[in-house]
């Protein structure tokens, strides 16, 4: 197939990646949709009004238990001050524990323990701590001014999104440019897809949630490729999907680009095998970094491991948070802050990737400056000093019981408690893509059998056929504790006056799945992750390729020192079969956020995929029986 009919597209919870094959890099387009709420003064005076005005700190306490109160009294000293955070940190940390139902002795020296981490490994570099340095970062933070920049001699300066009165929603970078509005009909910005899954927050319905995802797809197609809708039925899609994911979001992904934006056909590959292509390596441990979820998968000649896949509940957006909280004690000059404004969430985005670190080379008083563009306002330029907080922030990857997972899941209801059977499965469709807790044969999948071997043969070391491979006869044993799942999201009504999906056949019985509101796997460290990872996929031979080939993408691939980081308290673990422990956070210069983009237009170049390809006919005739024939992972 011609790379140029053959679009890749990896949809994420902030940002969508799409283009060509062909193309060298992709099209990253904000995937939200802003559409015009009427009424919308109405309907918020019949809520709380007060939630208009709550600040961050005040919606996400419980979720970040790291104290923000502003300390007024001038005359107490410094230590006094230090000693009243860490008091006032302690108790919140044991309230949030107790809802948590996780160790509260954990929860109240958390930020300290971090801390004391960070000493024990300045010491061990014979790096000595700056003396004071907490005084004088809030001196000066204290002190600062903001200094005004007129439009004209601001080069960044941002063109905000002119409103058409006739215009009912936009996508994309306008979407997130919209001016603040007071006016009765201004728009609210929807995500469809929050932590890998559908945004059961914010829609009642997954047809709700498939609109909006047709409707971003299609505008970002037609204006970054320059393809129509109406010559959607000439192109080919790989569709990139979570390695733990939800059978129904796959499902009704499937059946919206084939029957709703009538592609010619899908193929559909999970990104931890796109990165592989991508990087080039053949066997490999991929800790993928997201915005709002993590996962760690062991892939060995472009097939995924099942047992090896750990879903992990936090991401870059909770270091985001977690470093303004950390400012906002530092004195942080720029005290409005809101980071439920579109524009300050990315500044505060733009400020964690310009200032954090986890090189404790860095851990020194830096001096660094940011702007706030607002619109309708004059650009304003603030400096401001950092000491740990910029180490401490991006340390939550090996911290994270610092978030309340309990509240943080509770902002995501399990509206569809609705799971259907379709006759063509032969069982319940669960939300990970695996039957918890059932010791099942392997599936016959010839063509992903044959994918292995022409993937082996691609690669430059060719590693020996694992005994548990697909082409093996054995039985593999999945276990509901080493594949935590997503919360569960049940089928939705489509559309009456279209067919009814292939994934829900007439035949259907309604069923209800209760999962625990946390899953213990998806609160691990980063590093225990890992091990968890490779040793329940692993043999003593193969974990020690795993553990020496282990590939950190997505953007917190992007933190200098994470690889290293990872390596030291890898190491100090001394762990079995990690003789030569090796992190790689980038390969062949490639962004770490694009490489799953990048390892999808390689497939497409693969000759087995012209056996692979799920077309409308067969979608319709078959359903799911297709991704049992022909997915390169067992269904």
């Amino acid at each position: 197939v011609e790379g140029s009919k053959v679009l890749v597209i990896h949809p994420g919870s902030r940002y969508l990646r799409i283009g060509r094959a062909s193309e060298a890099f992709p099209s990253v387009v904000p995937h939200l949709i802003a559409r015009r709420m009427r009424n919308k003064k109405e309907d918020e005076a019949q809520q709380d009004e007060s939630k208009k005005e709550i600040k961050v700190e005040r919606e996400t306490e419980d979720i970040y238990p790291v104290n923000n109160n502003e300390i007024k009294k001038e005359n107490e000293s410094e230590e006094i001050k230090e000693m009243r955070l860490d008091e006032e940190d302690a108790k919140e940390a044991e309230t949030c524990s107790n809802s948590a139902g996780s160790s509260i002795e954990y929860f109240k020296h958390a930020v300290g323990e971090i801390k004391k981490e960070l000493k024990e490994r300045m010491k061990a570099s014979k790096r000595r701590p700056v003396a004071n340095a907490q005084s004088q970062v809030h001196s000066f933070n204290k002190s600062a001014h903001p200094e005004t920049i007129a439009d004209h001699n601001d080069p960044y300066r941002i063109d905000w999104t002119v409103v058409d009165d006739d215009a009912e929603y936009y996508v994309g970078e306008k979407a997130l440019r919209l001016p603040d509005s007071d006016s009765a009909d201004s728009f609210k910005l929807f995500y469809p897809i929050q932590h890998g899954e559908f945004n059961t927050r914010d829609y009642d319905s997954i047809k709700a949630i498939i609109g909006d995802l047709e409707t971003i797809w299609t505008e970002s197609i037609r204006k970054k490729l320059g393809i129509s809708r109406k010559n959607f039925r000439n192109y080919s899609v790989i569709l990139v999907i979570p390695d733990v994911y939800n059978r129904l979001y796959v499902l009704e992904m499937i059946t919206m680009l084939l029957r709703y934006m009538e592609f010619r056909r899908v193929f559909i590959a999970q990104e931890s095998v796109c990165v592989s292509f991508g990087a080039g390596m053949s066997v490999a441990c991929i800790v993928d970094i997201g915005a709002q979820t993590s996962t760690v998968t062991c892939v060995e000649d472009g097939m995924c491991i099942p047992d090896s896949r750990v879903y992990l509940h936090y991401g870059g957006d909770d270091i985001t948070y977690f470093f303004i909280k950390l400012l906002r004690r530092s004195k942080f000059p720029y005290s409005e802050m809101d980071l439920t404004r579109v524009y300050d969430w990315l500044l505060a985005e733009e400020m964690k990737e310009k200032f954090c670190t986890l090189d404790e080379a860095n851990l020194t008083i830096q001096l660094n400056e940011f702007y706030v563009r607002a619109p309708n306002k004059p650009t304003l330029k603030y400096q401001i000093k950092t000491y740990d907080d910029a180490i401490i922030a991006p340390m939550l990857l090996f911290y994270p019981h610092i978030i309340n997972f309990n509240k943080k899941r509770a902002e995501f209801p399990q509206k569809f408690t609705s799971y259907t059977i379709d006759d063509i499965t032969e069982g319940a469709i669960t939300n990970n893509g695996v039957q918890p807790g059932l010791v099942m044969q392997k599936p016959k999948l010839s063509v992903a059998t044959q994918a292995a071997t022409q993937i082996r043969t691609s690669f430059p070391s060719p590693s020996p056929q694992p005994r548990d491979s697909p082409g093996s006869t054995t039985p593999l044993r999945i276990d509901n504790n080493t594949v935590p799942a997503p919360s569960p999201i049940p089928a939705s009504v489509l559309p009456t006056t279209q067919p009814a999906s292939p994934s829900i056949s007439s035949n259907t019985v309604a069923r209800t799945q209760n999962a625990p509101l946390v899953d213990s796997m998806s609160t691990l460290p980063l590093d225990d992750a890992i091990i968890q990872s490779i040793n329940t996929a692993a043999t003593e031979e193969r974990a020690k390729k795993f553990y020496s080939s282990i590939l950190v993408v997505g953007g917190g691939g992007l933190i200098p020192g994470v690889n290293k980081m990872l390596e030291e308290r890898l190491s100090s673990r001394q762990i079995q079969n990690a003789d030569k422990l090796e992190v790689l956070t980038s390969s062949r210069d490639l962004d770490p956020r694009l490489l799953v983009w990048k390892g999808g237009s390689v497939m497409s170049k693969l000759e087995i995929l012209n056996e692979s390809w799920i077309n409308s006919r067969e979608w319709e005739e078959l359903g799911v029986r297709c991704l049992r024939e022909k997915a390169f992972f067992i269904w």
